[in-house]
């Protein structure tokens, strides 16, 4: 064969890009979730047309890409669907679920690689954001007298002035999970970075506080004791947390 033949056969590189729907961080155990794969250029362009391709989906750490952890029984990630997973016109999207949760792995963020079933060589893999996969979440019911305003004055009021928080442990249904006491923490972090507060010494717990989760919630006031101007104008959220753990089998509200 000639080598401008040679030339004709060559495949031009694409790669792989997996994209877990849903803006959550976080992925109950044993739970469906949907992922979608698109087959792109190298240019990030979508490559519709060709033929099928079947792809082989794995679960990596987020922190170590090429460690795959290993299940203790039967696998860690179930493909749904008899035909699995395949591109087709460019894309294809799968439901997927992990069977254990990052607990038993150090806390460790889980990612979805998917790569090319039949190995093909032009084809480079591509991975998902990191999850952590968890049994129950901490979330904050906004109903009631637990709604607040996003503008709050802490010094209208007097020093009684607090923010009242209702917080449930629920399930992957939104079921209260009321077999199980939690010990809690909230911290006060920034609204757009996240980032941690430096003095948690602004956060303040009313006497009267419930750091406890006990049938499926807990009721506490807080105060802050500074104002956004100090902090550059920033907002503040309040998180709430297993005071166990930074995760374990709950995820943080």
């Amino acid at each position: 064969m000639s080598e401008p033949d040679k030339k004709k056969q060559r495949q031009a590189p694409l790669h792989l890009a997996v994209k877990l729907l849903g803006d959550d961080d976080s992925k109950f155990v044993n739970d469906s979730f949907s992922l979608q794969v698109f087959l792109q250029d190298e240019s990030a362009n979508l490559k519709t047309g060709g033929a099928d391709v079947p792809l082989k989906l794995s679960l990596v750490f987020d922190d170590q890409p090429g460690n795959e952890p290993q299940a203790s029984n039967g696998k860690l990630l179930v493909v749904e669907g008899k035909g699995g997973a395949v591109i087709k016109n460019g894309r294809a999207e799968v439901k997927v679920k992990v069977m254990d949760v990052s607990m038993n792995y150090d806390n460790r963020k889980f990612c979805i690689v998917a790569t090319s079933a039949q190995s093909l060589a032009h084809i480079a893999p591509g991975r998902s954001h990191g999850v952590t996969v968890i049994k129950h979440r901490l979330v904050l019911a906004q109903e009631g007298l637990a709604a607040w305003e996003a503008d709050w004055y802490k010094d209208e009021g007097g020093r009684d002035k607090s923010i009242p928080l209702h917080i449930q442990l629920l399930d992957a249904k939104g079921r209260l999970v009321r077999d199980r006491s939690l010990p809690l923490k909230v911290t006060l972090h920034y609204e757009k970075t996240y980032l941690s507060v430096t003095n948690q010494e602004y956060l303040k717990l009313s006497p009267d506080s419930t750091m406890m989760i006990e049938n499926g919630e807990a009721h506490l006031r807080v105060r802050i004791e500074d104002v956004s101007k100090n902090h550059q104008g920033q907002a503040f959220v309040i998180r709430s947390a297993n005071r166990m753990g930074p995760y374990g089998t709950v995820g943080s509200g």
